[in-house]
């Protein structure tokens, strides 16, 4: 069993990497809605939709089930 830590553990245990990926979520443009969605993610979240189609991935939430 490997005990490497994803970035989304490290976003869920690391509270200063998790405050960065907030920050980077204030913003209004494309790295805002990556980091969003990556914030979703790692809370077991499904993404927003408008984030998915501000950073390009408009398909994201049918890979992830979409709203559970």
């Amino acid at each position: 069993m490997s005990t490497t830590k994803t970035p989304f553990d490290s976003i869920r245990d690391d509270n200063e990497i998790r405050e960065g990926a907030e920050e980077l979520a204030k913003r209004d443009d494309r790295v805002g809605a990556l980091a969003r969605i990556t914030l979703a993610v790692a809370d077991g979240e499904d993404p927003d939709p408008e984030d998915c189609e501000e950073a390009g991935l408009e398909t994201l939430p049918k890979l992830t089930g979409g709203n559970r």
